[in-house]
């Protein structure tokens, strides 16, 4: 009976047993880490689905394989005693490696003999991946702070960078003209970064390319080509040359990121996989790539920002010191009272002036703080014109070119100045004067004016007289047939012409200081008076033809003499300073409100500097070569007044040895007489 009832319960037990391995098995079987069991012969016994996902080999393909058929443990079954905990680097059937945390324990049957080994591993290659990121970009962020010199850094970023992430590095900055230049490359091999300096030499980045990094540079979009077959470098290559190269290098893989930094394009940054390493990038390396990129973009950004704030505080310091410097020169020359120095607004208002404008104004320092001293009322009404000229010269080009006016005293007086006037730095309506009291020149130039006059005056007579004998003589030897004779009077009466055309100018330069100029005005034809004194120049001329150009169709009102003086004085201008040249054209046109008469020549020419003063009184042109041409500078500035005087202009254009064109425009005024002169003519 005994015996009978033993037998079910051993079943029993079996079966429970059974069970409970099932159980215990499924149980193995969801858990996500690998669970592995080894017997002593380091043959694999279990294997779990943890595993399957983990390793890639099926548990069929697995159990009963030796350990080291299967993986590459960095322990084995001999060497661990109880237990063994560690960070190890698997291979998965794929042949990519993995780091994985195992933990092996010795298994010990009841008798307490060891019968294998049971290891737990997980996967924690993400969690490695992250701390391996996270340690990268740390020490490339410590290298980019590490110095304000861009092109340092980013070139210990390529070293960084191989072999760690890639087996090339290179970074490209744009330049100026938006071109990519080479800043820095990196390999582990210092004879293949010469060579690659060399290629990039040899073979410039083609801007216009469709791809790489011309195109990332124009999308701004990072580009990863995970795997780098050898059609895409056909396709990529412009020629056969440029193939082999490319072919030399063995790429595997490659990412090209985009160095953005505050919405700007900077540059690019490659990494390249070679084949040598079998290494291919993935999208987590593309994460890893763009951060770096964007960590160097805004060092870069941060290196040159920092350049031009260094170099915007230079140019503020020395801006800083040379303005201290001229208001110490300022102040100098204010306080030395050498010439008069007044601060003023548009409105006329003195804020501030030195002592020698205050003597030369009669006022006393003590009198200024209850006086306002106003610039305009200083000023008499004939100067008003000039000294509004003065104020839009200042509004344009923030400086006037300095002018002669008068300024009214304390006691009603006046006294003759010089102005030069400067806007003061960031004032619209505040400038500085400086004035300079010209009496002593003025009461010079009276005397000079007083003794050319009573010079002009009593030199007049006897030239006349020497005239008049010298005509006589002419005509006693005429007589006699002494043409030797003649010959030599008519010389002399040339001369004496000469000296009567000298003399007459110098009293038309008195009259005009004077105010005394006669003018003697009628409608005349300026065609008749240009064309008869072209032919009498002319005729004396040897060298130079005179070409006339152009006609005026309307009678001009105004002293035909005085106009005549003027095209004989630009005439005469024009032969003298074209001692080379052959020719002299003088062109006749009108509008509907103006006569215009231009005298070119091609001669020394004029510098830009003298065209202003060569109206001015004894102002006389000297060639470089220190060539000087007769004359004592007073036929412009006659010709200049009498055509002032008629309501004109006279200027002239040209450049240093080009020759130079003296135009002279005269208004069509008195329109009614010119009209009805017509009309009486017409009628007759």
């Amino acid at each position: 009976m005994k015996t009978k009832n033993k037998k079910p319960t051993m079943s029993k037990d079996v079966r429970k047993l059974e069970r409970y391995l099932q159980f215990q098995n499924a149980i193995l079987s969801q858990v996500h880490d690998a669970i592995i069991a080894i017997g002593n012969d380091n043959k694999i016994t279990y294997w779990n689905k943890g595993a399957e996902q983990l390793y890639q080999y099926t548990a069929r393909e697995a159990l009963g394989k030796n350990l080291s058929d299967i993986n590459k443990f960095r322990w084995s079954t001999p060497a661990i005693v109880g237990s063994w905990h560690g960070e190890v680097i698997h291979v998965k059937k794929s042949g990519e490696e993995i780091y994985v945390d195992a933990l092996a324990n010795v298994i010990f049957d009841e008798k307490g003999k060891k019968i294998g080994l049971l290891a737990v591993v997980r996967d924690i290659n993400e969690q490695k991946r992250t701390e391996y990121t996270m340690k990268f970009l740390i020490e490339a962020s410590n290298i980019l702070a590490s110095s304000l010199d861009y092109e340092q850094t980013l070139t210990s970023v390529t070293r960084l960078v191989v072999p760690k992430i890639a087996d090339w590095c290179s970074i490209d900055i744009l330049d100026e003209n938006g071109t990519l230049q080479l800043l820095s490359v990196a390999h582990k091999d210092p004879k293949k970064i010469r060579w690659a300096i060399q290629l990039r030499e040899q073979n410039p980045i083609d801007m216009n390319s469709p791809t790489g990094a011309p195109r990332v540079i124009r999308t701004g979009k990072a580009e990863l080509y995970a795997d780098i077959p050898d059609e895409l470098l056909v396709t990529t290559a412009k020629d056969e040359k440029e193939l082999k190269l490319i072919r030399d290098i063995g790429m595997s893989s490659v990412m090209i990121i985009p160095l953005i930094a505050r919405g700007k394009t900077l540059g690019v940054i490659t990494f390249v996989a070679t084949i040598e390493s079998n290494k291919h990038f993935n999208t987590d390396d593309l994460l890893l790539a763009e951060d770096l990129a964007r960590r160097a973009a805004i060092a870069v950004d941060n290196a040159r920002l920092y350049k031009l704030a260094q170099e915007e505080i230079e140019v503020r310091k020395k801006k800083d010191t040379a303005l201290r410097e001229s208001e110490m020169r300022f102040k100098r020359l204010f306080d030395s009272n050498i010439i008069g120095i007044t601060v003023w607004k548009f409105n006329g208002e003195v804020i501030e002036i030195n002592d020698a404008l205050l003597k030369m104004l009669q006022i006393s320092r003590k009198e200024t703080p209850n006086r306002k001293i106003n610039w305009i009322k200083l000023t008499p009404p004939e100067y008003e014109t000039a000294d509004a000229k003065a104020f839009e010269e200042l509004k344009k080009t923030g400086e006037c070119i300095p002018f002669e006016k008068e300024l009214i005293r304390k006691d009603g007086s006046r006294i003759p100045v010089m102005v030069g006037a400067a806007m003061l730095a960031n004032q619209q309506d505040t400038g500085i004067a400086y004035i300079l009291d010209i009496s002593d020149r003025k009461e010079l130039e009276k005397r000079k004016d007083d003794f050319i006059s009573m010079a002009s005056h009593e030199l007049k007579t006897p030239v006349t007289s020497i005239k008049v004998f010298t005509q006589l003589l002419q005509k006693q030897f005429a007589q006699k047939n002494d043409m030797q004779s003649i010959s030599y009077l008519s010389r002399m009466n040339g001369q004496i012409d000469k000296l009567t055309i000298l003399i007459s100018d110098l009293l038309d330069l008195s009259k005009i200081q004077a105010g005394q100029l006669s003018f003697h005005e009628e409608l005349f034809d300026i065609n008749t008076i240009v064309r008869e004194l072209i032919e009498l120049n002319q005729s004396t001329m040897k060298k130079h033809t005179i070409i006339l150009e152009g006609k005026i169709s309307k009678k001009f009102y105004g002293d035909p003499d005085r106009i005549g003086q003027v095209i004989i004085n630009l005439l005469s201008n024009a032969i003298k300073y074209s001692p080379q040249s052959e020719k002299i054209v003088v062109r006749l046109s009108q509008n509907a409100k103006n006569i215009h008469i231009s005298f070119e020549d091609f001669g020394i020419g004029i510098a830009q500097e003298n065209k202003e003063k060569i109206f001015d009184r004894f102002y006389r042109v000297d060639e470089k070569t220190e060539k000087t041409f007769p004359g004592l500078g007073i036929g412009l500035y006659i010709s200049s007044q009498i055509i002032k005087r008629h309501g004109g202009k006279i200027w002239v254009e040209g450049k240093e040895g080009k020759g130079s064109i003296f135009h002279v425009s005269l208004p069509l005024k008195n329109s009614t007489k010119t009209a009805a002169y017509d009309n009486i003519m017409q009628l007759v």
